[in-house]
């Protein structure tokens, strides 16, 4: 992980686990594990919650609450979290309103060769296409105007429809209700803690 003025920058994301870790915490680790390892020892560059490979700020389950990244963003002293390692299919994604930007669009070939930058300036936060540059949505109402723009510069990628039919298309709830109780005979996770030290 690395500062760059008031924005963090991350491959995976920083989760519950490592949210009171400093950045050279972070980095001691990592460098110690490379340095003596062992592929039996599942340590930070494998842990799942780990900064290297944890997807729960670009939407993926278990999603961080907001709680943990506000913690993450005061322990840091940043604004917003930039992060990669989650393809988002041709669009740089804000996520909590915009703390979070998921700029991982899928640039290899494996994974469309979507082409998309960040760019942070004094004026904005903007992603630019091949196409155009355009603001990046500040707030939770503004991220489908936002996507219709994307699709209008790539109206071929069924991804971004996709995406937009998810938020423009409530989920379909079973039973009348939505519930995270856990089946009969199931037990519960373990609770995530909202900011703790791996």
């Amino acid at each position: 992980a690395i500062r760059v003025n008031d924005s963090l920058f991350v491959h995976g994301g920083i989760s519950a686990y490592y949210c009171a870790n400093t950045r050279a915490s972070l980095t001691e680790r990592a460098v110690e594990e490379m340095n003596a390892y062992d592929p039996a020892v599942d340590g930070i560059l494998y842990d799942p919650n780990g900064p290297l490979w944890y997807r729960g700020l670009a939407g993926y389950e278990p999603r961080a609450v907001p709680d943990t990244l506000d913690a993450i963003l005061g322990s840091h002293g940043v604004s917003r979290v930039v992060v990669g390692h989650s393809p988002t299919q041709g669009v740089v994604w804000p996520e909590y309103g915009g703390k979070v930007l998921v700029i991982d669009t899928g640039i290899s070939g494996h994974y469309g060769g979507y082409v998309a930058y960040l760019e942070i300036t004094p004026e904005g936060t903007f992603a630019g296409y091949p196409d155009g540059k355009l603001p990046l949505p500040t707030g939770e109402d503004d991220v489908i105007p936002y996507l219709e723009k994307v699709i209008s510069m790539d109206p071929g990628n069924k991804y971004l429809q996709r995406r937009l039919q998810k938020l423009t298309q409530p989920p379909a709830v079973e039973n009348g209700e939505a519930t995270a109780e856990p089946a009969e005979g199931e037990t519960a996770p373990p609770a995530i803690p909202i900011c703790g030290t791996s």
